[in-house]
């Protein structure tokens, strides 16, 4: 993020700004960069400040207890449709040995059949697994608008919507002038050249002079 509002902005410098004033430009580019790395700074405090939170389980969000039942009922709905074949398995061999054996209490084997054990320690880790796996969906949804609504906020609203602002009031009057004002060497070397095309000029009037 910090990366592509850099590039953004100082485009947008070059293209909007005149560059008739290349101290001045130089100056209000390392404004700007500096303003973005502020941002970052901050940014990045915020967001190990919410990191920090995480450590501590917590929500109020309905979504939570909603995946958790979604889950169970998607468990229950898989787990009835792979017991009804072998149930129907059962109960057919069970009926051929009723007509065999009158005797034989048929209430007897439809508990039988009616009944899957599961231990205590398959439940509760079943149950561990889906807790953790809802908690981890409400983190990762709170963390994206969290995070997300963190970097529009610091770099757009309190920095790219506001850079004008910044970069009006960074230079005072008096130091105005002086960015403005071309480097003292171009002005030593435009002087020689004044110079020298003074000194020719000169010369070849001094020259015509004697033709």
């Amino acid at each position: 993020m910090h990366d592509y509002m850099s590039q953004s902005l100082l485009r947008l410098f070059e293209l909007a700004f005149n560059k008739n004033y290349p101290r001045l430009n130089e100056r209000l580019k390392e404004i700007i960069v500096k303003q973005l790395n502020d941002v970052k700074e901050k940014l990045l405090e915020h967001v190990l400040e919410i990191l920090d939170m995480e450590r501590r389980v917590f929500t109020l969000n309905h979504y939570y207890m909603d995946t958790v039942n979604k889950i169970k009922e998607k468990n229950k709905k898989e787990n009835n449709a792979d017991n009804q074949p072998s149930i129907a398995a059962s109960a057919s061999v069970n009926f051929s040995k009723v007509a065999v054996l009158p005797n034989l209490k048929t209430s007897t084997t439809s508990s039988t059949i009616a009944y899957a054990s599961v231990s205590n320690e398959a439940q509760a880790a079943m149950d561990i697994q889906i807790a953790l796996h809802s908690y981890s969906k409400v983190v990762e949804k709170r963390m994206t608008d969290s995070i997300t609504q963190a970097c529009y906020y610091k770099f757009i609203t309190k920095c790219a919507l506001k850079i004008d602002q910044l970069l009006s009031t960074s230079i005072p009057s008096s130091q105005l002038l002086q960015y403005m004002r071309e480097p003292h060497k171009q002005t030593v070397l435009r002087n020689k050249l004044t110079h020298s095309i003074q000194a020719y000029e000169e010369a070849l009037q001094l020259g015509q002079t004697y033709m």
